[in-house]
């Protein structure tokens, strides 16, 4: 058993006979009232989302999850295909288990996934992954307020917005966790 106020963001624990992520986590003192953590947390199996106070004695069991260094093979339908490295097995995940992060798989990328036991509970992507553009519009000479953008789409079909200087064929970086333009790639 886990309490409250030792929980940490991406950490799993069992409620009502479900695994459960942390998604985010604050420890309020309001003024003279008594300290609570305000806890959002996601459900593994429905894709659900609550948020609730809880007393930092509240107690939860704790999930141990395991993340294994994996590579994305391929989509096919609603199954995302991957290899585990370290045996060479190749699982799969839906859809829905992957979430809006399958918005930045590309084939043969590494990237961990956390499991609880032998089933595959997250995806877990490197913070910035390079990809060529493959279709912008070009950029207008003479443009030169300061960060005037343009809508890119990359290789997965991803669309961002990027500076006037990048053109087709310009291979990128994109932060995953917010899906922004970080720079060119070397």
């Amino acid at each position: 058993m886990i309490k409250a106020s030792e929980l940490k963001r991406g950490m799993a624990f069992m409620l009502n006979n479900e695994i459960h992520i942390v998604t985010e986590l604050e420890h309020r003192t309001p003024g003279n009232l008594r300290a609570f953590i305000q806890l959002s947390y996601k459900n593994l199996n429905t894709g659900k989302a609550y948020s609730n106070r809880h007393r930092p004695t509240d107690e939860f069991e704790a999930i141990e999850l395991v993340s294994r260094p994996t590579q994305y093979l391929y989509k096919d339908g609603d199954l995302y295909y991957f290899m585990k490295l370290d045996d060479y097995e190749t699982i799969h995940m839906e859809a829905d288990d992957i979430g809006s992060d399958r918005k930045f798989l590309k084939e043969n990328m590494e990237l961990t996934i956390m499991f609880h036991g032998e089933k595959p509970i997250q995806i877990e992507l490197p913070t910035s992954i390079t990809y060529e553009v493959v279709s912008t519009i070009p950029g207008v000479k003479g443009d030169t307020v300061t960060n005037v953008q343009k809508p890119a789409t990359l290789e997965t079909g991803l669309e961002v917005n990027v500076p006037l200087f990048i053109k087709e064929g310009d291979v990128i970086k994109i932060d995953t966790r917010t899906g922004a333009y970080i720079g060119k790639a070397n």
